[in-house]
């Protein structure tokens, strides 16, 4: 029985893409590195950090790489938004009294200000936001809350969210329309795939009438 929903953020609810992208090559000018493209850019995204630069031949201070993120892209976050469709996703997961929270690596408060207005705040219980552990968090988040692995279920759009899961020990989700390619994300044997987040709902509705 799925009693919370670990959404990601970034590729799943929200669409950042090119507010990321942006405050990415802005992030390479400073490390005088060439700007890329955005299929580039999809191609080379990982986390941590670190994977990212492996194509250029450099390794980087994951410190140092942050905080220069942290500095970046909040320029930039004028340019995300909501997905259409996040809060009819969120009413019809909270209509089952499902828990809510959000996981993020974005900056603190990022995620609060791009939702601001638009209804979908009272429907998240919390937003973990500046993650660079998200499997500590989903741990804690667990025993915090008393839960059963197999009760909390995970959806995230990138290998690391996946890996997060697995390791965790909860379900996971693999959004395919996000951040990371298809094969990328399936090669990680996800317990389940959804072309969005649309599809949630009714993932929740199936797996807890097996129950």
């Amino acid at each position: 029985m799925i009693k919370a929903v670990i959404f990601d953020w970034s590729g799943v609810l929200g669409d950042d893409l090119e507010a990321t992208f942006d405050a990415c090559n802005e992030v390479l000018k400073e490390r005088k590195l060439r700007q890329i493209t955005m299929t580039e850019y999809k191609e080379y995204y990982s986390l941590p950090w670190s994977n990212f630069y492996k194509p250029f031949g450099i390794e980087i201070d994951l410190a140092e790489e942050y905080a220069m993120w942290n500095r970046i892209l909040p320029k930039h976050l004028h340019k995300a938004k909501p997905y259409p469709f996040t809060k009819k996703v969120l009413e019809q997961i909270k209509e089952k009294n499902i828990e809510i929270v959000v996981f993020s690596s974005r900056a603190a408060n990022s995620i609060e200000k791009e939702i601001a207005g638009t209804g979908i705040e009272p429907l998240i219980d919390k937003i973990y936001d500046g993650l660079h552990n998200k499997t500590s968090t989903v741990e804690d988040f667990m025993k915090s809350h008393k839960l059963s692995r197999k009760s909390v279920m995970y959806i995230g759009d990138t290998v690391h969210d996946i890996e997060t899961a697995k390791h965790a020990g909860v379900i996971s989700v693999a959004v395919l329309s996000g951040y990371d390619k298809k094969e990328k994300l399936l090669a990680k044997k996800p317990d389940y795939q959804v072309e969005s987040a649309t599809e949630i709902p009714s993932l929740i509705e199936k797996i807890n009438s097996r129950k």
